[in-house]
Formats: structure tokens, C-alpha cells, sequence
């Protein structure tokens, strides 16, 4: 006879799971939105390809704020309230977007951030309470809804853009979100039940931060997290101009290339996950991941237009699998190395960090490719030096963990 209550336990976690991890990809698409269809909005704008790098600092730029707060949000109304008020502020980003003006286009690259920054505090708030022993493969099965949204993004943005025009695809992304705003209504009771309306908003804002920073296991993944993010968000947001810019390839088989690299950080996660917690060891699993990416990023630099599309497609399927792959280790590296009632707050100060590799990463691609005049391959071969730096972040993370 089954257990009743280990039955519903396996529901809350597979329901809570299967949500959050919504949540996260269709977040994330909302993100890449503009990035797989970045040609065809420079070509209507007037604007050259690499500047979509700016819109994806500003978008993390607006991560970053939210993020150190996330958790006290969680905390005084709770992580459904706080994941639809992420996907509100997403949709009404794209709503901006998608006015094709310079001013509101800035705003709602931030309005993306905020929402988007307050996605993972609160899906790893309702986790960490329900992912048992199995907490790297949780959380890596939620942060493989970051590649899902890329290939969500990849696969429909771009044919979108080109049936109905770019303006398209940033309103069916806001239109996708505000039905999953609604899809999370009738859970809000069940999953805010251990909210606490008595919480002040009034604390300092980089508490989370501090938290992050104070502790030195904490403080060498989160800078870790900051190459990582560096080089992930590159990967995602220069892609399609690489291929269609430098490579002359058509837009569509370069979202479709696009939507393979997030395949392969999709899978990537899940395989991750189920190797930390073979090893028992999230940092370790980090650093084999981080090892890979310095692979990815040399052979990169070594692609053409004259490699076939195989080829081409087998390089970036190593930088999915390495570059996309270690968020879910990440979150749970830091969840195991947080007290349980800090786990919110812990998330959002290693995230804030995260997020300034993301913010950072694009901006400084995007200087670097104008300012040296060097094609997008050889631009993606630099990032072997800041995937180094991660892996020896990782080591220093390595050592407090065993001094501690």
C-alpha cells in the first residue's frame, strides 16, 4: 500500500518542479527574444548587430537590483506571489520592446531584468523544501528551463519576426507569459503558506550580498558564477550574428543552430545534476564543466564560414553542454552551503553576482569585437581566459570548503 503522505509529497515536488521550471524558460525566452532576431531589428532600426549586447546588459543590469532583494520579497509575500510579479514585469518588458523606440526600448530591457532577477530566489525558496536528497538534479532539472527558453526563443522568434515582423515576437513572448501569470493563480495559497506578511521591507539592500560575501565558500562560487555567467551569456547573445553576420548563414538556420546549442545546455544540466550528486561533489562537477568550457571557447575561435554545418553546430553543442550547463550545480552548491532559512537570500546574493558577469559580459564582447575589429570567432577565443579564471575561483572555493 502506498504512503499517502510520501505520495503527495512526490506530487508537490514534480508539480512544483514541473512550474518553476516554466517559470524559468519562458522568463529566459522572454530574455533571448531579441537576441535571435538582432539582424532583423538592426536592420529596421538603423542599428549594428552588436548592439544587442547593450540591451542584454541592461536587462541583467535590472537582474542585479532585484535579485539582492528577491529574498526578502519571498519572505513577506511569498515565492508564487513573487514568480507571477516576475512574470508580469517580463511581459510588460517585451510590451515596451516591441514599440521600436530607443527610450522604451531601454526601459524595458530593465523591466525584463527586474522580473527576471526575481525568478530563481523564489523557485529556490519552494525547492529547497521539497527537493530532498536529490537536490542537484532539482535544481539542475528547474535551470534546464533557461536552454529550453533559448530554444523556444531559437526555433520561434526568428520565424516570427519573418512572417509578421520583429515587432511580432516580443509580444507573443509577453502574451505566453501573462497565461502563465494566470496558470499559477489557484496555487498561491498551498505554496505562500509560509509567508510572512510581519516581515519589514525596510532592510539593506546588498544584505544579501554581504551575506554572500562574508562567507567564504559562498564567496568563491559567486565569483566563479560571475565568469560562468560571462562567458554563458555570450554564447547566447552573439550566435546568430556570428552565423549571419560573419558566416552567411540565413536567419532561420542560425536560430535553429541557436536552439541546438540550448538543446545541448538542456541536457547538459540534467546530466550535471546527476553527476554531482553521484560525486557528492558540486564544487568538483563545476570544475569539469568549467575545464570544458576553455575547450569550447578555443575551438570556437577556430570555426569559419568555410567549416561545414556540422561542425560548426558540434562546437557549439560542447559550449551548450559546458556554458548552459552548470547553473542548476550552482544553485545547489549554494543552497547545501547555506543555513535553510537564509537558502532565498543566499540565492539572491550569489545570483546578484551572477548576473553582473551577465551584465558585464555582453557590454565588454561588444567593445571588444567594435574596438580591436576582430570577427565574432576570434571574440568567443578570449573567453578562454575568463572561463580560466572560474575554474580557479572553484579551486579557492575547493580549499575553504575543506578548511571550514
Amino acid at each position: 500500500m502506498v504512503d499517502s503522505s510520501r505520495a503527495g509529497n512526490r506530487l508537490g515536488l514534480w508539480l512544483t518542479l514541473s512550474l518553476m521550471t516554466l517559470v524559468q524558460a519562458f522568463a529566459t525566452m522572454a530574455t533571448l527574444t531579441m537576441a535571435t532576431i538582432a539582424p532583423e531589428v538592426g536592420a529596421a532600426l538603423g542599428l549594428p548587430v552588436a548592439a544587442i549586447g547593450y540591451h542584454v546588459s541592461l536587462i541583467y543590469l535590472g537582474a542585479v537590483a532585484t535579485s539582492l532583494y528577491g529574498g526578502v520579497l519571498v519572505r513577506r509575500f511569498g515565492a508564487c506571489l513573487v514568480s507571477q510579479a516576475a512574470l508580469t514585469m517580463a511581459a510588460v518588458g517585451c510590451l515596451l520592446l516591441a514599440m521600436a523606440d530607443l527610450a522604451a526600448a531601454m526601459l524595458g530591457s530593465i523591466a525584463l531584468g527586474f522580473g527576471y532577477g526575481l525568478t530563481n530566489p523564489a523557485a529556490s525558496h519552494l525547492l529547497a523544501r521539497v527537493a530532498g536528497t536529490r537536490i542537484n538534479l532539482v535544481f539542475s532539472i528547474k535551470q534546464a528551463g533557461v536552454p529550453l527558453g533559448g530554444v523556444a526563443a531559437g526555433a520561434l522568434m526568428p520565424q516570427i519576426a519573418l512572417a509578421l515582423g520583429w515587432q511580432a515576437a516580443p509580444l507573443a513572448a509577453a502574451a505566453i507569459l501573462g497565461v502563465l501569470v494566470l496558470a499559477l493563480v489557484p496555487l498561491r495559497q498551498r505554496w505562500d503558506d509560509d509567508r510572512e506578511p510581519g516581515q519589514s521591507l525596510l532592510q539593506r539592500p546588498y544584505q544579501a550580498l554581504v551575506l554572500v560575501l562574508s562567507a567564504p565558500v559562498l564567496r568563491w562560487l559567486a565569483a566563479s558564477s560571475f565568469a560562468f555567467a560571462f562567458v554563458q551569456t555570450c554564447v547566447s547573445a552573439f550566435l546568430v550574428s556570428m552565423l549571419v553576420g560573419d558566416f552567411r548563414f540565413g536567419l532561420v538556420v542560425a536560430g535553429l543552430l541557436l536552439s541546438v546549442t540550448q538543446v545541448a545546455g538542456f541536457i547538459g544540466r540534467l546530466v550535471w545534476g546527476m553527476v554531482a550528486d553521484r560525486l557528492s561533489d558540486g564544487i568538483a562537477t563545476l570544475a569539469i564543466i568549467a575545464g570544458l568550457m576553455v575547450v569550447a571557447a578555443g575551438l570556437t575561435a577556430m570555426t569559419g564560414p568555410t567549416w561545414p554545418i556540422w561542425a560548426i553546430g558540434a562546437v557549439f553543442v560542447l559550449f551548450g553542454a559546458s556554458a548552459l550547463g552548470w547553473n542548476g550545480v550552482y544553485l545547489a552548491a549554494v543552497a547545501r552551503a547555506s543555513a535553510p532559512e537564509q537558502v532565498g537570500t543566499a540565492t539572491g546574493g550569489g545570483l546578484s553576482v551572477a548576473f553582473a558577469g551577465v551584465m558585464i559580459g555582453p557590454t565588454t564582447f561588444a567593445a571588444v569585437h567594435t574596438g580591436l575589429d576582430i570577427d565574432f570567432a576570434a571574440t568567443y577565443g578570449l573567453l578562454t581566459l575568463v572561463a580560466g579564471a572560474g575554474l580557479v575561483c572553484l579551486w579557492l572555493a575547493r580549499r575553504a570548503r575543506l578548511a571550514a
